[in-house]
């Protein structure tokens, strides 16, 4: 059954292409070749990259609401991952603690490293953020958060977050 929908969904994917045969981005392509995955994780981890379907249902249950602001209008906010979903492996893909629920503007800031937050915590403000205070981005933000969230966040730190 899942098999049979996967199919449909890689066939969706394709008429969007041009190219017969090819799916729209490597990294589904990569998810789809992953012999050590089952249909239903290579569904999930799809959706997962589109913005939908487990990943963020999750992100709903864990946060409640913007993990930064508190806004609670989900048709508003964006699941966006901690680590890339680029760089990280499948686990990690659909891992709930590699999540923020956040409006639209938070991730931007997040994905381009204008933000990030440590452990604890409480928010790092890059730099090269030019008047962070128009966009309330405030020095006393903080979000909570879990153990499992660390090495996600700290990844976050080195890796993307301009410092």
């Amino acid at each position: 059954m899942y098999s049979r929908s996967l199919d449909l969904y890689i066939e969706f994917l394709d008429s969007f292409s041009g190219i017969p045969g090819k799916v729209v981005a490597p990294e589904i392509e990569r998810v789809i070749s992953d012999p050590k995955l089952t249909s239903t994780e290579k569904q999930s981890i799809i959706l997962s990259r589109r913005g939908q379907g487990q990943f963020r249902e999750n992100l709903v249950k864990l946060w409640g609401s913007c993990s930064i602001s508190g806004y609670t209008d989900f048709r508003l906010l964006v699941a966006s991952h901690i680590k890339p979903w680029s760089k990280s492996d499948n686990y990690e893909r659909i891992d709930k603690y590699n999540g923020l629920l956040i409006l639209p503007t938070y991730d931007k800031l997040f994905d381009l490293g204008f933000i990030g937050f440590n452990p604890n915590g409480n928010i790092c403000v890059s730099k090269e953020l030019d008047n962070p205070e128009a966009l309330n981005i405030l020095p006393n933000i903080k979000i909570v958060t879990h153990k499992y969230h660390y090495q996600y966040l700290e990844y976050h730190l080195e890796h993307v977050f301009k410092s």
